[in-house]
């Protein structure tokens, strides 16, 4: 049993800290009672693991440990609680030193349900008895046929491989690997494609057994429901008998980091990426002021507009963009900087970070450059107090991180860094000498001298030189092979897919917890709160929260594509250069001291163009922040060119590098997508493959003949071609006319807050917005020169793909919401996700009125392709009980519950307002579910046809 070892409150989160340690396994269960305002209830159980390789054995273990148990015997149990749950998360995370195992429910009977289901999950998982587990979610020789060509499949290896082709994941990993070479933390415990195909199942058994005892372990509980019966569950689910495990520790006695390391990637672009290390302090000398004050330097060092190591680096033109990352998620810190798309002079960019340091300490021992003033430092007080007072989605899944951050490591009293409140109000009140001496301590330590650098040099042929090497590598295998040996291949390979195909069995499926479609009541009851409601001045939504949430949606006269591209560019831009008011450097400051942060982005809901511009701040600020709104959208200098062309070159390399990782995946949804709609295309043209080509279409005078190479193979689907170039003057020029344009176009202005502070909200409204054209319904825009796309193959480079279809709606009903939960969680699963070793694979249906089929991380996108065109005649053959139709109406809803959090709630309820969306019609519609039946489900079938008719877009990996 669990016995109280301590209580504390947590003033910051306003809840209640329980401390219990298990009678016999001494495990530790942090319990934590929320404020009523929290919903959702999580348990977490996490087990430390640290590497001693790069097989991935613990990623691999992760995943085969949620496919059945021993009490659970299904052959995919985290699929099926996926289908008929209430879950508000659900997943599990393979860190470098532990595995963790989350979920989340508001339903007390499905909390109870999802407990029970992961620990018997990680305590007596079925991979133990059945290899096959193993090679399909880690790895396997596939041969179907004997003429077939032989090759590697398995999920964990196909998300590696995608991880991999991902230069930042890649550059972060091996820099790690360095850094900590000669130690646990040195191994990637995501696992190295080229490793993990020498693991074994009896190793992975081995681990299970060794790593997944309760004496290893630490238990997570945040919930409102009775703490005794969740700790009767979580100990009568415990291991009767104790196996004599122990707590694992990493050892750091013999850490030597590697100076200097490289390695090539697979780039046509010919750009370097350069990622410079620093190992901190071990997590337990770390005190909690000195955490925050790391946090304060590391955000107004190198992430606030306007930093002055970001913008040094910038400056310096060798890189396209610079980023820094303090990382406290492991016992050891770490500050990784990475400096992405540099030239060949990348090997001054380490000097001048570290002269820029220089400069900052000053040349006096103990002093500051003016750099960093005591009001810049303390400006950042405010970002960081709004930043940890939100409550965020996953609010339980964060503290957990928290909580465990320290508690994993034998930290056990660590309530004080969790009082970010206090310690925030405490750094506020400091001296200033005293600040600046821990400031200056903390670049010595933490930025200013490196313990590694490690380089990606580009290789166009890699990818080539990669996949022709593996292949003869398998052709020699395969070629070594005798007859009978080929023939075993074959029936092993038939086997492990011959557990993909099976079906559970009525008995199996009976031994999985379920719920009833009684427990659905007041599941969707939030729907009928997500209504904006007009004032003189604004339209305002009640959060319940006392921060406030204020958003600015501009809907401009544009006459085409390109005008959309110079808006988003602006964008882009704004909040990086001076105004009239202030200089780059005191923008930075004010940002920080009244907001949040504030964004600007475009978008589109139901074929319009908008440009948005969102803030948070506290009700004390709410004045200040909108006159540094007015000041930045009415008042922005463009003049300085080379802050521009900075800024220019910076939005390049952060689309390239996100269609360089997983970024590529929403990025070929709207190429689909604007196959239908305008928003499709608008999206693209403005954030992803046509937004890429518009700003590589943008010549400086300085730049080299050829720099800028055409490398797109797509179609051209642009309404208007552009120009092959067009000059950075005229672009600058434009940026400022369109900015000036703002004050003549419609715009929403919506804020969100506990209603008690409207009168505050007219009166600041009122003051600071004369000079806009505030409007409360919108008037539509003329987008007739949008044209539509052609869905096409696009290359990108990874070892993976991404394969979508879409087709549109002419209404969205139930019937068709629970069809599309069908398939899946049922068919997608089976044919793409398990079958065909794709990592995720989903069918949505949009509030724009269309459906799309995607599949996320795909090593087969040909057998995908012929997989969404079985879609309806699975549908037509579909056989189901009632009890199995029952469960999948209960996940289907469960995947609809409204948003919980204040920001959430504020959003959802903008996008119905501006699409015209019932909040009340929507959840009558959700609710309706529970009634419809099989017959009404297949009824759909001719909407799942038309994709047979439909040509998919594809990223297609090298």
């Amino acid at each position: 049993m669990f016995n109280l070892v301590r209580s504390s409150h947590l003033p910051s989160q306003n809840s209640q800290l329980d401390v219990y340690e298990h009678s016999v396994y001494k495990t530790k269960l942090y319990f934590i009672t929320p404020p009523e305002s929290i919903t959702d209830s999580t348990f977490a159980i996490s087990f430390n693991t640290p590497p001693t390789d790069s097989t991935g054995i613990q990623h691999i273990c992760e995943h085969s440990v949620l496919c059945g148990s021993q009490r659970y015997p299904v052959k995919e149990p985290f699929g099926d609680l996926l289908q008929s749950s209430l879950q508000t998360f659900l997943n599990a995370f393979t860190y470098t030193e532990h595995t963790c195992y989350p979920v989340s429910s508001r339903c007390e009977a499905d909390f109870y349900n999802l407990v029970s289901v992961y620990l018997d999950a990680v305590f007596n998982p079925s991979f133990q008895t059945d290899d096959r587990i193993f090679k399909q979610e880690g790895f396997h020789l596939h041969l179907e046929n004997a003429e077939d060509q032989l090759k590697y499949s398995g999920v964990v290896l196909n998300e590696m491989r995608g991880v991999y082709s991902d230069p930042q994941q890649k550059g972060q990993s091996r820099l790690q690997s360095n850094l900590f070479n000669n130690s646990s933390l040195g191994f990637e415990s995501g696992g190295d494609p080229e490793q993990i195909v020498t693991l074994t199942a009896q190793k992975l058994n081995d681990f299970q057994n060794e790593f997944y005892q309760p004496e290893n372990g630490t238990v997570f509980v945040m919930s409102r429901f009775q703490p005794e019966k969740i700790l009767n569950l979580i100990n009568s689910l415990f291991p009767q008998h104790t196996r004599g495990g122990k707590k694992h520790e990493n050892d750091f006695k013999n850490i030597l980091p590697i100076p200097t390391g490289e390695a090539e990637f697979a780039s046509e672009e010919g750009k370097f990426h350069v990622f410079r290390g620093i190992i901190g302090k071990k997590i337990e000398n770390v005190s909690p002021l000195e955490n925050y004050l790391i946090k304060i330097a590391d955000y107004t060092l190198h992430d606030a507009p306007g930093a002055p190591v970001s913008q040094r680096v910038e400056e310096s033109g060798i890189c396209e963009s610079f980023s820094s990352q303090y990382d406290n998620s492991q016992e050891f810190s770490i500050v990784t900087q990475s400096f992405q798309g540099c030239g060949e002079k990348y090997g001054e960019l380490n000097e001048i970070v570290k002269k820029c340091y220089t400069e900052i300490l000053g040349e006096e021992e103990g002093e500051l450059n003016t750099f960093l003033t005591e009001k810049k430092i303390k400006s950042v007080i405010n970002h960081l107090l709004i930043e940890m007072n939100e409550v965020t989605g996953e609010y339980g899944i964060s503290l957990m991180g928290d909580v465990f951050l320290h508690a994993l490591y034998g930290i056990d009293n660590f309530d004080a860094f969790l009082d970010h409140n206090a310690i925030l109000k405490q750094i506020e009140e400091m001296d200033w000498n005293d600040l600046k001496a821990h400031i200056v301590q903390i670049i010595q330590q933490y930025f200013q001298h490196e313990q590694s650098i490690f380089t990606l040099k580009p290789n166009a042929q890699l990818n080539v030189q990669q996949n022709l090497a593996d292949q003869q590598s398998l052709e020699a295998l395969k070629a070594s092979m005798t007859p009978e040996q080929i023939e075993a291949l074959i029936q092993e390979t038939h086997h492990i897919m011959s557990r993909q195909l099976t079906h559970d069995t009525p008995e199996q499926k009976a031994c999985l917890p379920k719920l009833s479609l009684s427990d659905l009541n007041a599941v969707t009851n939030g729907y009928s709160q997500l209504k904006l409601k007009e004032q003189k001045h604004f339209i305002h939504f009640d959060t319940e929260t006392q921060l406030i949430y204020f958003k600015l949606i501009f809907f401009p006269e544009v006459k085409s594509i390109y005008d959309m591209q110079v808006f988003s560019l602006l964008t882009d831009i704004l909040t990086n250069v001076r105004t009239e008011k202030y200089t780059l450097d005191e923008l930075s400051t004010e940002i920080s001291s009244v907001t949040g942060g504030i964004e600007l982005c475009v978008d589109s809901m139901k074929d319009d163009f908008e440009l948005a511009v969102e803030f948070k701040c506290l009700p004390n600020k709410l004045h200040q922040a909108l006159e540094l709104i007015v000041e930045i959208l009415t008042k922005s200098d463009f003049s300085d060119s080379q802050r521009v062309q900075q800024q220019i070159t910076k939005a390049k390399q952060d689309i390239s590098s996100e269609l360089d990782g997983d970024g590529v995946y929403e990025a070929i949804q709207q190429v689909s997508i604007g196959s239908i709609v305008k928003q499709g295309v608008v999206d693209d043209k403005c954030g992803w493959f046509g937004y890429l080509k518009f700003l590589k279409s943008i010549e400086f005078e300085n730049q080299d003949e050829g720099e800028e190479d055409e490398e797109e193979e797509e179609q051209e689907t642009e309404s208007t071609i552009l120009p092959k170039a067009i000059p950075f003057e005229e672009i600058q020029q434009q940026l400022q006319g369109y900015l000036q344009l703002l004050t003549q176009q419609q715009m929403l202005c919506i804020a969100g807050s506990d209603k008690v502070l409207i009168p505050q909200l007219e009166q600041s409204i009122a003051l600071n917005f004369t000079c806009f054209k505030v409007v409360n319904e919108i008037t539509k825009q003329n987008l007739d020169f949008i044209e539509i796309f052609v869905p096409h193959e696009i290359k990108i480079n990874a070892d993976v793909n991404y394969v979508v279809k879409a087709v549109p709606l002419t209404q969205i009903t139930p019937h068709l919401i629970l069809a599309n939960q069908i398939i899946t969680t049922k068919y997608l699963w089976d044919q793409v996700r398990v079958t065909g070793g794709a990592y995720g694979c989903n069918a949505t249906v949009m509030l724009a009125n269309l459906l799309m089929i995607s599949s996320y991380r795909d090593p087969n996108h040909q057998r995908t392709i012929e997989k969404y065109d079985g879609i309806a005649e699975y549908l037509q053959q579909l056989e189901l009980t009632e009890t199995d139709l029952d469960q999948l109406k209960i996940g289907t809803v469960g995947a609809r519950q409204p948003p919980s959090t204040p920001y959430e709630r504020f959003d959802k309820a903008i996008q119905y307002y501006i699409m015209h969306i019932d909040s009340n019609n929507y959840k009558g519609m959700v609710d309706e579910i529970k009634y419809v039946n099989l017959q009404g489900v297949k009824k759909c079938v001719d909407i799942y046809q038309q994709l047979s008719g439909v040509q998919a877009a594809v990223a297609k990996g090298k």
